[in-house]
């Protein structure tokens, strides 16, 4: 029986040792499974085989007190020596780097670019026709809206500024663009957090003239400067992200002081099938009506993506309660008519 090429068995021996954990034991079996979920079918007598060799050379643990036997890396350091990065860690670098970069520090930019090249070269060396090195290419993530191309962010020293702030929770000096007014306004803020919204990506700050008010959202595409000072950032206790989603405007969450309110609608049916699939809230109720609309009952807060929902749907809905919502809806749509008359 041919032997296999030295560069498959090097290959199999590299996944297998990266396949076995430090924390707990796994048997030949689990070690099977694990490989043919990397794109390797590999008879257990062979690992078995392999889990020997292994053993002479590298710091692993056999427990040998039950049948089959059990494997593990005698530590975590004595794995991290040996390892450079396995496969499943590879495709979560690269789907990370693919769809969620702008939520790293981009003081780190440097370093993880190297780590990101070693990820994709990592899949690349799978082969044709390994699963994991076609993942990413398997998975799309498409923003809501219209898909508008993203803002144009600030330069890289200027998003580093921002990121040095935020790891060592320290105030910054910014100069920001206001939207739709001329001039640049200079602020020094304590910063909270990042928050990502669709393509937009936004510092989330006390101002350091009111920091017992509300939280600022600032947009990074509208920073032209931005300088981490030596102060430490100072926040009213408890004042932290969660508390700023609650205490937005409406636009980044619920408004302050929103209670909840029953919203009640009369929907087409498209529409109130669309709601049992993906329900307004959890203790939504759809009720068939006589003339084949049904009527969808739900508990919300009374937001901006709501009202956004509601107008996008407004030709397929009517909104039964609450009356000041209907009457909101009403007069907004009005107003769209009366833009859109000859």
């Amino acid at each position: 029986m041919p032997t296999a090429p030295k560069s498959q068995s090097l290959r199999r021996l590299i996944e297998l040792l990266a396949a076995i954990p430090a924390g707990r034991s796994v048997t030949p079996q689990d070690l099977q499974q694990e490989l043919a979920r990397r794109g390797l079918d590999v008879a257990a007598r062979t690992i078995q085989r392999d889990l020997r060799l292994l053993h002479q050379h590298f710091a692993l643990a056999c427990d040998e007190r039950s049948k089959p036997h059990g494997w593990r890396w005698q530590s975590a350091a004595a794995r991290n020596s040996v390892l450079g990065l396995s496969t499943p860690e590879a495709l979560g670098l690269v789907l990370l780097e693919r769809h969620l970069s702008l939520a790293l520090p981009a003081s780190w930019s440097e370093s993880l670019a190297a780590l990101f090249e070693q990820a994709r070269q990592k899949l690349d060396t799978l082969g044709p026709h390994a699963g994991p090195g076609h993942w990413p290419a398997k998975v799309h993530v498409v923003p809501p809206g219209l898909g508008a191309l993203p803002p144009t962010l600030p330069p890289q020293l200027v998003l580093a500024e921002v990121s040095e702030a935020l790891l060592h929770d320290r105030q910054l000096q910014l100069e920001y663009r206001k939207p739709s007014q001329a001039g640049i306004a200079a602020y020094r803020v304590h910063p909270l957090g990042l928050l990502l919204r669709g393509r937009a990506l936004y510092l989330v700050a006390l101002s350091d003239a009111d920091r017992h008010g509300p939280p600022r959202h600032f947009a990074l595409h509208r920073l032209a400067s931005a300088t981490a000072l030596p102060q430490p950032a100072q926040r009213p206790p408890g004042v932290d992200m969660a508390s700023a989603m609650a205490q937005s405007s409406g636009h980044f969450g619920t408004p302050v002081g929103s209670a909840p309110v029953l919203l009640s609608l009369r929907c087409e049916p498209p529409l109130a099938h669309l709601l049992e699939e993906q329900p307004l809230g959890p203790d939504q109720v759809l009720t068939p009506e006589a003339d084949g609309r049904v009527r969808v009952e739900a508990l919300l807060t009374s937001s901006w993506e709501l009202r956004w929902w509601l107008q996008a749907h407004a030709h397929e809905l009517e909104v039964l309660a609450p009356a000041q919502l209907r009457a909101d809806l009403r007069r907004d749509l009005e107003a769209a008519l009366a833009r859109h008359r000859d």
